[in-house]
């Protein structure tokens, strides 16, 4: 049987509103890059992991500084292009393996609308057309999906700490672009037995048991 560590230092949960206004993403932007691997892990709904974390404490008083006050956000936050009753569009994108890297979080914050966060989701709120479109022709290619449809939907991926006994994320990049996930299939691909970010609903657990090998379990 595998030894669950007690804890992993580096991995830090934070809780934050599901709506977040602008300047938000910049801040937690920022405390990725300075603080940890550079991205934000949108596995959990209500939760933003960071990975790698050196300073713990800093990264706690980044997070405070947050906005006090959030939207009621939106009660679709599917992926694609919701029009409203007022002519604007919210807009829902998913993210590769549950990842939006600092890059992409700043130019959703450049865009100045208020932004649901999910679990590998995240949903721009109040756009106009155009600028809607212009968002899927910049953000599409740096990683977020707009087809709801894409393969990548139905994977996520843990953060991918020391603790992985394989590259889960180039494990999992690998299976979405081989076709190796089932189209009907939810899966969850770990680096160790803390299955961190494990979904809440039913799929298919892929726990790494060594470099690129899998035990395979339906949860």
């Amino acid at each position: 049987m595998t030894e669950v560590p007690a804890h992993v230092p580096e991995l830090v949960d934070v809780p934050v509103p599901h709506v977040l206004r602008p300047g938000d993403l910049a801040l937690l932007a920022d405390a990725a890059d300075d603080l940890a691997d550079g991205h934000l892990h949108l596995l959990v709904p209500g939760v933003i992991g960071f990975a790698g974390v050196s300073d713990p404490v800093g990264l706690g008083e980044r997070v405070s500084r947050l906005s006090a006050d959030h939207g009621d956000g939106v009660s679709d936050s599917s992926i694609g292009w919701h029009e409203r009753s007022d002519e604007l569009v919210d807009l829902g994108a998913g993210l590769r393996l549950g990842r939006l890297t600092a890059q992409v979080a700043r130019m959703l914050d450049v865009i100045g609308c208020e932004v649901q966060v999910g679990a590998a989701t995240v949903t721009m709120i109040g756009l106009s057309d155009g600028v809607a479109e212009q968002v899927v022709r910049v953000l599409a290619p740096l990683g977020l999906v707009f087809d709801a449809a894409s393969p990548w939907l139905a994977v996520t991926a843990c953060q991918a700490c020391h603790l992985a006994v394989s590259d889960v994320h180039a494990d999992a990049t690998q299976a979405v672009h081989t076709g190796a996930i089932p189209a009907d299939q939810r899966v969850h691909v770990v680096g160790c037995a803390h299955a961190c970010g494990r979904p809440a609903g039913a799929h298919v657990e892929y726990l790494a048991t060594g470099d690129g090998e899998y035990e395979v379990t339906a949860r």
